[in-house]
């Protein structure tokens, strides 16, 4: 089984976010500031292929052909700047917002001067980094028993990083 992975990548975001500049000439899908799956677009939720001696290959290679085709050339086609990904992140939030960042969403605001979307996004995520998180980790032993930790602490990374963007853009927390 596999599926298709695909991103945007934009050097001057990633650079905002590392305070560094960002030389990357073959970026990765986690080094993109969009990032998402084929299938959320063709299948309207993630997909995977599969090949086996029970599945037609040919059936599956059409269906990647029709599915790369139909959904991923034109997305690649018609979002080509930072400019038209707005539209992009307008048009299919529920399927692109999701998957930014906050640190990535917040320079790709700055970057494409929509400034009271990026402020209020730094104050909103502040908000968030001071509530304190909670996470249980269970241990499953070989002899079937459980045992489960929980822990429950602020994310101080979390909140230095949007310190951090909220000075560099000038917003008051």
């Amino acid at each position: 089984m596999f599926t298709f992975n695909f991103g945007f990548y934009n050097a001057d975001i990633s650079s905002i976010l590392v305070d560094k500049e960002v030389v990357n000439e073959f970026p990765k899908t986690y080094d993109c500031f969009i990032q998402n799956r084929l299938g959320t677009f063709s299948h309207s939720r993630d997909h995977w292929y599969t090949l086996s001696k029970n599945i037609d290959v040919k059936k599956t290679a059409e269906q990647i052909k029709t599915d790369l085709e139909k959904y991923l050339k034109p997305m690649f086609d018609n979002y080509v700047s930072l400019d038209t990904l707005k539209q992009l992140i307008a048009k299919d939030e529920k399927y692109i917002s999701p998957t930014l960042s906050p640190y990535y969403l917040i320079a790709f605001y700055m970057l494409t001067d929509q400034k009271e979307k990026g402020h209020k996004t730094i104050i909103e995520h502040h908000q968030n980094s001071l509530k304190p998180q909670t996470v249980t980790d269970t241990i499953v032993f070989p002899d079937g028993t459980r045992q489960e930790k929980v822990k429950t602490y602020i994310n101080q990374h979390y909140i230095d990083s949007i310190k951090k963007l909220a000075d560099r853009y000038e917003v008051k927390l």
